[in-house]
């Protein structure tokens, strides 16, 4: 995968996708509530998953 390859260039970059994640995320729920008008209290208020968790190709989050 092609952000694997950049984290090794420059491992420096992971740590600024963390920094970056809760506005992406946030950025991300706006998004997602304007486009399927599903109410605000259907997505957590965080992003439920670490950095690693996302760039985990194996990683599958548990379905409730």
């Amino acid at each position: 995968m092609e952000l694997h390859g950049l984290f090794k260039q420059s491992p420096s970059l992971k740590s600024k996708l963390a920094s970056e994640l809760p506005d992406t995320y946030a950025k991300a729920l706006r998004l997602a509530i304007a486009r399927t008008d599903l109410d605000r209290e259907r997505f957590p208020a965080e992003c439920p998953f670490t950095v690693e968790q996302i760039l985990d190709l194996d990683f599958l989050p548990q379905v409730q």
